[in-house]
């Protein structure tokens, strides 16, 4: 008997983190990091505030929480990518190019994750330890494309910081491009798919020729 009712209690405690956690990803998706208090998050999850402090001690623990599950699922596919068998040039350039069309596919919650001023130490740590972790598959890729004469990057660690800064602070742009009329795109208004499409292929051109020998 006392092991059913931990058996229970231990399904309640998982779904409630859940819940906690759902409801972050939620407001901030809608809104950024703003938007996601203690109280509001507590309200979506359906729980009081108490309870959320029951199972993460601040809001920057869950925060961090958020970012990790997040960005190990962008990692992944990176890693995905650099092991395919595509053409090193391939890589790199879809490596890019989708990386930027996913976060633009979810914008507040990258700009969030990735950009968004914060007043947390903890926070800022874990998020350049995710940067990092994003730069090390573009790391292989470039010394891949090094070795097989396609790629002429002399420090491969400060290039993949390049490509990884264009990839990362290029999704600000879109967030406002339908209030810039100078912009020769697609209207993002009309068209978002087909803009986010355009924009991130154009990143993926612009990193893949800063890193592509040119051949005469």
């Amino acid at each position: 008997m006392t092991y059913k009712r931990s058996e229970l209690m231990q399904h309640r405690i998982e779904q409630n983190k859940k819940a906690i956690f759902g409801a972050a990803k939620q407001l901030i998706g809608e809104g950024g990091f703003k938007n996601a208090q203690i109280t509001t998050i507590a309200e979506t999850a359906g729980v009081s505030n108490g309870l959320l402090y029951r199972y993460f001690k601040n809001k920057s623990q869950l925060m961090i929480n958020v970012l990790n599950e997040v960005a190990s699922i962008e990692v992944q596919i990176l890693n995905d990518i650099a092991d395919s068998d595509l053409a090193v040039a391939d890589k790199l350039h879809n490596a890019v190019r989708v990386f930027v069309k996913r976060a633009l596919n979810d914008p507040h919650m990258a700009y969030s994750l990735m950009l968004e001023p914060v007043d947390d130490a903890e926070f800022i740590q874990a998020r350049m330890v995710v940067k990092a972790n994003i730069a090390k598959p573009i790391e292989r890729i470039l010394h891949e494309g090094k070795r097989a004469g396609v790629f002429m990057v002399n420090d491969i660690k400060i290039g993949a910081l390049c490509i990884v800064g264009a990839m990362t602070y290029s999704v600000i742009e879109p967030l406002n491009a339908n209030q810039n009329s100078s912009l020769d795109t697609p209207n993002i208004t009309q068209n978002p798919e087909g803009y986010r499409a355009y924009f991130s292929q154009e990143v993926a051109d612009f990193c893949l020729s800063s890193a592509k020998v040119l051949v005469t």
